[in-house]
């Protein structure tokens, strides 16, 4: 890909050249130096490479968010990527998608979120993808600062997040004993395990010796299909050990699976839950179906999936547990840890006033 410079007067120039796969020749007029015409030559050769837009001004909102999603494909998770996706048609149905983007201001950008009927950590995710993509506009110089600079965000209320005391998780419990997803729920309750990280368990990260579990996997969903990746975060590669009670459980049901598997003539199968059609694990809106139908049935709170993975940490809290330890078999930072369950724990201030007294001071 070529271009050339002439001159149209003392430092002025004409640019030219030719985008990629076009016969139609495109030009500029550039002021300053020779030298420095040069380099704006190699710039708009280097970004038409790139498949960067040429003429700024021309550039409208959906245009810059496309070429973001683009740029983002392969550097995030397939899981990550399709969120992005998500949030970015709604922001492309929005009348800012049209906007030529050096024109567009706060202005339009508050409007356009007031516009949205949607909760506010919706609205939150929205603002943070936006200004992710603007601030990238401004490195490719589409922009000379971000609009989303002078944007505040909605404030989030986080809710308070619902737990099962110990009868009622024993409750449920003893109803879903006849239910084939009892060990996954028991393995749930008693491991604070996600339930992406239980369907890809796997036979070989459980070490029934040891009675321990490694988490190395979690399964998603996608549009394309279902996949196995690593865990969302580094944290959430750990060790979770067993108590005795559950690697009892968990020995009957590897036995269990085994004597399936060969009168089914398969072999082994690598999966710790999996489905005898398929010898692939079962999806997660099957688990969820079946979740709440055994909740009803148990008469306790409906409460989410996830709820019993903040059930599980509360149980180890309430029985006096250090944070750190808890955070630690969850996968979780201490810091968002204490965010979440520091207003189930009302006696730490006690404890800590108490500790207080009993000092020499």
């Amino acid at each position: 890909m070529k271009g050339s410079i002439v001159s149209r007067g003392k430092d002025v120039w004409l640019i030219r050249y030719y985008p990629p796969g076009s016969r139609k020749q495109k030009s500029s007029t550039f002021r300053g130096s020779y030298e420095d015409a040069e380099l704006e030559l190699a710039r708009l050769l280097r970004e038409v490479r790139n498949g960067l837009p040429t003429e700024p001004e021309k550039v409208t909102v959906a245009e810059l968010l496309d070429k973001w999603l683009e740029v983002k494909k392969g550097k995030v998770k397939d899981t990550t990527w399709y969120k992005y996706q998500m949030y970015v048609g709604m922001w492309k149905k929005t009348f800012i998608a049209d906007s030529l983007l050096h024109k567009l201001n706060p202005l339009d950008i508050e409007i356009a979120l007031s516009r949205f009927n949607l909760s506010p950590k919706t609205i939150s995710i929205l603002c943070v993808i936006l200004k992710t993509a603007f601030k990238k506009a401004v490195q490719w110089k589409l922009i000379p600062y971000n609009p989303m600079d002078a944007v505040e965000p909605p404030r989030i209320r986080h809710k308070e997040i619902q737990i099962w005391s110990e009868d009622e998780a024993l409750k449920f419990l003893e109803v879903s004993r006849g239910s084939k997803y009892h060990v996954l729920f028991y393995l749930a309750l008693k491991t604070g395990l996600r339930l992406g990280e239980l369907l890809a368990l796997e036979w070989r990260n459980v070490d029934l010796d040891k009675g321990e579990i490694y988490v190395m996997q979690t399964m998603v969903e996608l549009p394309t299909g279902r996949c196995v990746q690593s865990p969302k975060t580094r944290r959430s590669i750990r060790r979770v050990p067993l108590d005795n009670k559950t690697l009892v459980l968990l020995k009957q049901h590897k036995k269990k699976c085994m004597e399936t598997a060969v009168k089914l003539g398969i072999g082994k199968v690598k999966w710790v839950f999996w489905r005898e059609q398929t010898q692939q694990p079962p999806t997660a809106s099957a688990i969820q179906i079946a979740f709440h139908k055994l909740i009803k049935k148990a008469g306790v709170p409906d409460i989410k999936f996830h709820s019993l993975r903040h059930t599980h940490a509360t149980f180890l809290l309430r029985q006096g547990i250090h944070m750190k330890i808890v955070a630690d078999r969850l996968g979780h930072e201490t810091v968002r840890m204490t965010d979440l369950y520091s207003h189930i724990l009302p006696d730490s201030q006690q404890e800590a006033v108490k500790a207080m007294e009993r000092m020499d001071i």
